[in-house]
């Protein structure tokens, strides 16, 4: 619910919303994190980061974030997932593909 907020919020500042957090919790989770401590402790930085640093982080290069968020995506995609696709119907699979292929 407080994403959805969230990104209602955000739309009325004319910003994208979104859901950062879901990639870096699978990051998390991918390195061994096992407890909510390690999702507090991210979004504590993230807001430190956000708040002390920002003049040096609007110098980061739009493209780098972009390249940055490809390889959250490659991560976070479950790849064994794509065998599934010749077990489903061909117009599901194609419905799939496209939504995934839209979303990355």
């Amino acid at each position: 619910m407080a994403q959805g907020a969230a990104n209602v919020v955000a739309g009325l500042f004319a910003t994208m919303g979104g859901c950062a957090m879901i990639g870096h919790s699978m990051i998390n989770i991918g390195n061994g994190a096992r407890h909510r401590l390690s999702g507090v402790v991210a979004a504590v930085f993230l807001l430190g980061f956000i708040l002390s640093p920002s003049r040096w982080i609007e110098m980061i290069p739009l493209a780098a974030l972009i390249g940055l968020m490809f390889v959250v995506a490659a991560k976070t995609f479950e790849w064994s997932s794509l065998q599934a696709l010749r077990k489903i119907p061909r117009q599901d699979a194609i419905i799939v593909v496209g939504v995934t292929v839209i979303t990355c």
